[in-house]
């Protein structure tokens, strides 16, 4: 028996074994019969001096300068099977043509003792004639930089306003050498100094110099040591830079200075100044063909030349972020031309620099093309509420939307929305939701300026006014009927300010007021009897808060960083200056804190394996009117911490988990909610790509999720839910799974199938914390949900 179970173990290895050479085979289709073709093309950097990931970098930049009909491309299929269509012939000149391209992208990169060439290698398959190429790089010692300087002074020149302005220019570089990227020991490669090329003609036009570009500038480098080439006849000098002159030659280094070309055309140092300034705010391909009406001069010095007078010439003004006898700065310019494109008001905007011949004086012409002023969209949709204590778990509704893009003529963008939904599931309860909303963006901090020192947004960014800013109000209302169960009231108000810059986003919403009123039936009555925790949860509640985020943001080329930082904070200034019976019963008074860090991670430049990570954090902390205000012990439930779905702990369904490490039953009837005070998670996920089916990427994943909800104070009705630092290795949820990704760039569809590697609060206390309890490859749990998870 032992023996018969062995070979048909060995068996079915066998075919597990074939099953995936198969689908690791690469078809060939249209290919030269009976003639030799490129069949695989790849690229070995040899050199043991560089480091593996410096080799992989340095491979895939290489394979990219292989001769087209060298650099094969395949067509990946279902899975890992790919295709290879109409290979060229195999030439050996296109092979020593990519030689001669790989060498120079060696030495564009500091590498010139590099060694390099190439093995051809034909094998028969049928009427195939199968060649392999295998081009070998042996790098060699990299030429790092010795010493850099700037010399744009050193020029003969006509007359003195020149050579003020070359000390001008001169001047500028020396304040920004210590923000320049190469530095004494980088590499001697030609991008590092192209950018720095561009960082120096950027500096320039950001101050004054409009017509400055890279063709005015050259860069000189010495590789040799000119220096140490002058003839002397004393010995001891002759030994002394035969010595210098090996050193070079073992370790070489090269010498860097950028200098000023000849200029003929004496603009390109002309130091410009905004002269007048023009905004066109309603150009359209009909009139811009009509003489242009009047200019009308604003009180900021800006004209304003108007066809139909359809917006308020403050909205214009505002933000226009050059001024008239101000240094043209191109930065500025940038600025204002992003942020017009950036107003939903227009549908195209230009900034247009025109200098004045023979001043150093420039024009500014701002040219907007309005966008339709309304927008108008009604649509039947469907959604699936897994987690909804309110509502039913399917609902069918219309929805209409209206948007007026430049309300009141001043560029906000308004909308308003409607909605009725209905619950499709054919059970006793059904429900039927109307929604209603209204929401203002103005472009632009609506705050006095005399109050600046007060703007609540500079809590959170420095200099709000120079940011990409805008001001929010939002109103919003909700009706919602259950059969039996309750009928619900919720209205919602806020007022708030959002700003980026730079890496930087900040939000603030001051403040943010919620109101929920809730009439219960015969059908929840029951459920609170049999269930106390419902009595907390479905109750009468008003919050008014203090909303504030800040998200920054670092990436690199292989790294991407996201840190999101929140307070909220309600009632407990507010409290104290409402004293009223209703706000007394009815006023939610906590503060909550919550942070979070993203890091994803690149294994390759087109990021076909990525290894992605995210730490978070949550905790708030409610305070009860008084001391048997017990309703108010804890979070209300719409500001409570839960975990399981598709974007958190997702072994476990939405709210399934916790806290701590509570054993209760999920019935509908004892504990079909888990929330908390608290929540600690951490998440690690490593993508790569399965296949890419004709511009669609199929990807999969391999993740794990730890984590739990607690809350802070003791709750009788969940033994073990709170927390305390001796018992988080017990209460630590862990999940395992693996899930595909269907990426059609601007959507992405994602399958998750998890286990549950430990589960702190199971219904069955047998199952507790042991690690795979009565493990099943078929009960997993499946999530699915739109985007990446974190």
């Amino acid at each position: 028996m032992k023996t018969a179970a062995t070979r048909a173990h060995r068996l079915k290895n066998s075919f597990l074994f074939a099953a995936l050479l198969l689908l690791a085979a690469c078809t060939v289709k249209n290919y030269p019969a009976n003639r030799p073709f490129v069949y695989e093309a790849n690229v070995h950097v040899t050199d043991p001096s560089l480091k593996k990931s410096e080799r992989t970098d340095l491979e895939s930049r290489l394979r990219q300068q292989l001769h087209d009909s060298i650099n094969v491309r395949r067509v990946s299929k279902v899975f890992v099977i790919s295709q290879l269509k109409n290979p060229p012939v195999y030439d050996s000149a296109n092979a020593d043509r990519s030689v001669g391209y790989i060498d120079a992208l060696m030495h564009s990169l500091g590498y010139f003792r590099d060694t390099s060439w190439y093995t051809a290698d034909t094998v028969k398959k049928g009427d195939q004639l199968r060649t392999t190429l295998d081009f070998y790089v042996v790098a060699g010692k990299q030429t790092l930089i010795d010493s850099i300087s700037v010399a744009l002074n050193d020029t003969s020149l006509n007359n003195p306003r020149q050579a003020a302005a070359l000390d001008t220019l001169q001047a500028i570089t020396q304040r920004n050498q210590a923000s320049s990227p190469i530095r004494k020991g980088a590499p001697f490669a030609k991008p590092l100094l192209s950018a720095e090329l561009d960082r120096l003609v950027g500096i320039y036009r950001n101050n004054g110099f409009l017509r400055f570009s890279r063709d005015e500038m050259t860069i000189l480098f010495d590789t040799v040591g000119i220096a140490l080439l002058r003839p002397t006849f004393d010995p001891i000098e002759q030994a002394r830079l035969l010595e210098a002159l090996q050193r070079r030659r073992d370790n070489p280094i090269a010498d860097i200075e950028y200098r000023l070309r000849a200029i003929e055309d004496t603009s390109r140092l002309l130091r410009y100044h905004i002269g007048t300034i023009t905004i066109y705010p309603d150009l359209t391909v009909d009139n811009a063909k009509l003489p242009a009406p009047t200019p009308v001069h604003d009180t900021s010095g800006v004209y304003i030349r108007s066809y139909q007078d359809l917006f308020k010439h403050r909205v214009l003004t505002e933000n226009v972020f050059f001024r008239r006898g101000q240094l043209y700065d191109q930065r500025v310019i940038d600025r204002t031309s992003n942020r017009f494109n950036s107003l939903s008001a227009w549908r195209i905007a230009s900034v247009d620099a025109l200098p004045r011949l023979g001043t150093d004086s420039v024009d500014m012409v701002v040219r907007l093309t309005p966008a339709e002023k309304y927008g108008f969209d009604i649509g039947l949709e469907g959604s699936q509420n897994l987690g909804g204590l309110f509502v039913g778990s399917n609902l069918v509704g219309i929805n209409a939307n209206l948007q007026n893009r430049n309300f009141a003529r001043r560029a906000i963008q308004a909308t308003y929305s409607v909605g009725v939904a209905t619950e499709v599931n054919s059970t006793v309860t059904q429900t039927v939701q109307v929604s209603g909303a209204a929401s203002f963006v103005f472009p632009r901090l609506v705050w006095p300026r005399k109050w600046d020192r007060f703007n609540p947004l500079k809590l959170l960014i420095k200099n709000p006014y120079r940011t990409s800013q805008r001001s929010l109000l939002a109103y919003s209302g909700r009706y919602i009927h259950r059969v039996d169960y309750l009928d619900l009231v919720g209205v919602n108000a806020s007022w708030g300010y959002e700003g980026s810059r730079n890496n930087k986003i900040a939000s603030i919403r001051l403040p943010n007021i919620e109101y929920a009123s809730i009439r219960r039936f015969r059908i929840l009555d029951s459920l609170i009897q049999k269930n106390r925790s419902y009595q907390f949860l479905f109750n009468d509640g008003l919050i008014i808060s203090v909303v504030g985020n800040v998200t920054y943001t670092g990436a690199n080329t292989r790294t991407t960083r996201i840190l999101r930082l929140g307070i909220e904070e309600s009632g407990l200034l507010t409290g104290l200056a409402l004293r009223t019976p209703f706000f007394d019963a009815n006023l939610k008074r906590f503060a909550k804190l919550d942070a979070s860090f993203q890091i994803n991670r690149k294994f390759d430049p087109e990021g076909r394996s990525v290894l992605a990570a995210r730490f978070l954090i949550g905790m708030g902390v409610s305070a009860p009117y008084n001391n048997t205000d017990s309703s108010r012990f804890f979070l209300p439930f719409y500001r409570a911490y839960f975990a399981g779905g598709a974007n958190s702990m997702r072994a476990w369904t939405l709210r399934k988990l916790g806290p701590g490490s509570t054993v209760q039953s999920f019935a509908r009837d004892i504990s079909p909610e888990r929330f908390g005070d608290m929540q600690l998670e951490a998440n690690l996920e490593y993508r790569f790509r399965l296949a890419n089916f004709r511009g669609i990427f199929i990807n999969s994943a391999l993740f794990t999720d730890i984590g739990n909800v607690w809350y802070l104070r003791e709750n009788p009705a969940f033994p073990d839910g709170q927390f305390r630092f001796g018992n988080l290795w017990r209460d630590l949820g862990i999940a395992v799974g693996t899930g595909v990704r269907v990426d059609f760039t601007f959507l992405k569809f994602r399958v998750d199938y998890a286990f549950k590697a430990k589960d702190p609060s199971p219904a069955d206390p047998g199952a507790q914390n042991k690690f795979f309890y009565d493990f099943n490859l078929l009960k997993g749990t499946v999530q699915l949900g739109v985007d990446y998870p974190f």
